[in-house]
């Protein structure tokens, strides 16, 4: 809430007011994914992966709640299903993303940040998460919510890569005496 009082984000359909909110929504989430991976002094991508989903589906919960009160009912049925595809996933990008960037038994600090490493995550699940709130000029991909399937798509596409990478790591850690 504090970042939507310093940043203008408009209603959210056009394409910068989109771009604004998914900056806002997962740079508010990204400080917080960065301080649990530093209190609990997390080392490894399927945990930073945890971490972010887990933060990700409490601010899903937070928002949904929003949504039902102002909204209705229905709200929890259409994001219910979304939720494959939503804050959860992007989130869980963004944790896994700063393990990347960060170095092992190093803590999260602002130089992480403009790592090419975490960068291109960053920016992802942004761009993800401002494509699903943008209403896209082209008529045919709103109906039967083909961009949002697109969006899904491509975050997972995203969650796949970072899971092949956290079991490269597991692979590595098996053939190598792990000492705390």
């Amino acid at each position: 809430m504090v970042l939507y009082q310093l940043i203008p984000s408009g209603n959210g359909v056009d394409l910068m007011s989109a771009l604004a909110i998914g900056f806002i929504e997962e740079t508010a989430k990204l400080l917080i994914i960065g301080y649990f991976i530093n209190s609990f002094r997390v080392n490894y991508i399927f945990n930073g992966m945890l971490i972010g989903a887990c933060v990700g589906a409490g601010f899903a919960v937070f928002e949904t709640s929003g949504y039902t009160g102002e909204f209705g009912l229905v709200t929890l049925f259409v994001r219910s299903w979304q939720a494959i595809g939503t804050h959860t996933i992007w989130s869980a990008i963004i944790g896994a993303a700063i393990i990347l960037a960060k170095g092992r038994h190093k803590p999260v600090k602002g130089k992480t940040m403009v790592r090419p490493k975490f960068l291109r995550f960053y920016l992802l699940a942004i761009l993800l998460h401002a494509g699903w709130d943008w209403q896209a000029p082209v008529p045919y991909l709103a109906a039967f919510d083909i961009q949002k399937w697109l969006i899904i798509i491509a975050g997972w596409i995203a969650i796949f890569v970072l899971i092949d990478a956290g079991l490269r790591e597991v692979r590595t850690l098996q053939g190598q005496r792990i000492i705390n």
